[in-house]
């Protein structure tokens, strides 16, 4: 077991009274089941409304509110995460923890409000041709990087040239586009091919963001990763990176702000903080202790079946997000084992999906059994097809195996211990499918092997992590033709029939057709609907929690 420290030395009698506190407080955890919350309970879809204003604390005013009260200046944010992100370069990755990092150093030209709505950030405004085929972007004046420069039209045409490469929305994206062009200082206009109905969304999307960084860097860069520091214009710049210990940012006093209020992740942004430290924190309980200790001010990542022992603990406060991510077993399309879809559909009749999300979300407060493909509040909802969710049926599983092709040969299953969630289902899934005859081989990696493992097609037949749900289906990660998993075929001309209809009344008729293919082919297997927990010093305030815990607005107090 091994930990940084919020400070960048920390002698060993300190960790060994952070490890005291998280073998002994925390060793009845694993047996008990969170007790009902109202935090849980008043959850509202985010496809409806402002999530975070769900995410109340059972003590401590930790808050989620769109709009932040004016914070206390000072201090350092010490927030223990998962564990080292693969990557500190936006456009590398769509690691969740990577993106966590990058979003207080970086900013896109669009981002979601807290009615989940994309709005400008480096953008001015966006001006759209009658006929769709024509974007022009106005950019925001006077915006500075962290290195003094102005961020101006060049900067964007060519980080947005960068990540269309790297990224698989970004490639997606691009393919409909004809022409990037820079006219002036501050105006950048893209030429269709075809209507594009996710244009700002997947500018602003927080998987693998676009975001805007200076030119001669990027450039530079070309396909291989950004050198340290990273440049942007966020809140915070990036100071130093000594990895498996800290990612250290400081404010950017210069900072652009928005006039608008804040409103969720988009509006004003506020460094209150002097410095935050993102420090890599693989062992659950050692964060959790942390924080109880006051060596961190927050912890990601916490596993239901903690709640109940620590709900009532005055150090602390307890934090619950909306439903806002589904657990998704990824099966590798590319491996010629996995391309048998009567194999996929064998282990998707083998699960009982609340039997993989109870021993690792624990009480139904933090799981929600749900087959579709969008959550059930939000405007994209249907249940067509959803009667292949939850089958139940290991003897029709069986058949099913039977009918395929496969003749015993190993299904190797990546997971790992950091998100203890993932492990905790995968555990129960390998079960399931070699109770059905599969030769399942579970190997457990760090998260940042995950990553790159999923990467190469020949090292992998299947992988879990979760997909948050972004506004729209399309950007969902499993519709994405390049993201792991490779899903192509018939679902190919669907998401193109998705990407060019603006008619919302079609789109959703091309959706449901998705889901009912989804069901047919079984690209990934979905296990449900869930939320997120995390643990905060009662000192911090102003938290943002979706689409998943921000800082630039939150503040300790004295």
């Amino acid at each position: 077991m091994s930990t940084p420290n919020a400070e960048k030395n920390l002698s060993r009698r300190r960790f060994l009274q952070i490890a005291a506190i998280a073998s002994g407080g925390l060793t009845l955890a694993a047996c008990a089941q969170p007790s009902p919350t109202p935090a849980a309970k008043a959850g509202t879809a985010p496809a409806t409304a402002a999530p975070a204003a769900a995410s109340a604390p059972t003590s401590g005013p930790v808050s989620g509110v769109a709009g932040a009260t004016t914070g206390v200046k000072g201090g350092t944010l010490r927030l223990a995460i998962i564990g080292e992100p693969p990557s500190t370069d936006p456009h590398w990755t769509t690691a969740n923890v990577t993106n966590s990092v990058t979003s207080h150093y970086c900013e896109p030209l669009f981002s979601l409000n807290s009615k989940l709505e994309m709005v400008p950030m480096l953008a001015e405004k966006l001006e759209t041709s009658s006929d769709g085929l024509t974007r022009t972007v106005r950019l925001r004046k006077n915006v500075p990087f962290h290195n003094g420069e102005e961020m101006t039209a060049d900067d964007v045409t060519a980080s947005l040239t960068r990540w269309a490469k790297l990224s698989g929305i970004g490639k997606t994206m691009f393919e409909l586009v004809e022409k990037m062009d820079a006219p002036d200082k501050y105006t950048v206009v893209f030429k269709m091919k075809k209507p594009y109905a996710v244009f700002e969304t997947a500018l602003g999307l927080r998987s693998q963001h676009a975001m805007i960084m200076p030119k001669k860097i990027v450039e530079a860069a070309g396909d291989k990763q950004l050198a340290e520091p990273i440049i942007g214009t966020g809140p915070y710049k990036f100071v130093e990176h000594i990895k498996d210990r800290h990612i250290r940012l400081a404010r950017f006093e210069q900072y652009a702000a928005r006039s608008e209020p804040t409103d969720g992740p988009s509006g004003k942004k506020n460094a209150y903080a002097d410095e935050i430290r993102f420090l890599p924190t693989p062992d659950q309980s050692v964060r959790v202790a942390g924080v109880q200790s006051g060596d961190f001010d927050y912890a990601e990542g916490v596993n239901p079946d903690q709640y109940s022992l620590l709900k009532d603990n005055k150090q602390i406060s307890t934090l619950i997000s909306v439903p806002n991510k589904c657990p998704t077993h990824y099966i590798n399309k590319k491996a010629p084992l996995m391309q048998d879809v009567k194999l996929r559909q064998a282990m998707l009749a083998a699960l009982d999906m609340e039997a993989a999300l109870k021993p690792a979300w624990g009480s139904p407060d933090f799981y929600v059994l749900s087959g579709a493909c969008m959550p059930k509040e939000g405007p994209w909802y249907t249940n067509v097809g959803t009667e292949g969710y939850n089958q139940k049926n290991p003897d029709k599983a069986k058949q099913l195996l039977k009918e395929s092709n496969y003749k015993g040969e190993p299904i190797r299953y990546l997971t790992n211990k950091e998100y203890p969630n993932m492990y905790q289902e995968a555990v129960v899934v390998n079960q399931a499918l070699q109770g059905i005859g599969l030769n399942m081989k579970m190997e457990v990696v760090d998260w940042a092997s995950v990553v790159a493992r999923r990467a190469k097609p020949e090292e992998w037949e299947m992988f879990v992590t979760w997909n948050g749900y972004p506004t729209d289906p399309v950007l969902i990660d499993w519709m994405n033709p390049m993201y792991p998993g490779w899903w192509t075929g018939k679902i190919d001309e669907l998401r193109e029939q998705l990407l060019t209809t603006i008619d919302q009344k079609k789109r959703f008729a091309i959706f449901e057709d998705v889901q009912r293919l989804f069901y047919q082919e079984v690209p990934i297997l979905k296990l449900g609907d869930v939320r997120d927990f995390h643990v905060t010093s009662t000192k911090l305030k102003d938290i943002y929690t979706y689409p998943c815990p921000m800082f630039w607005n939150a503040y300790l107090t004295k």
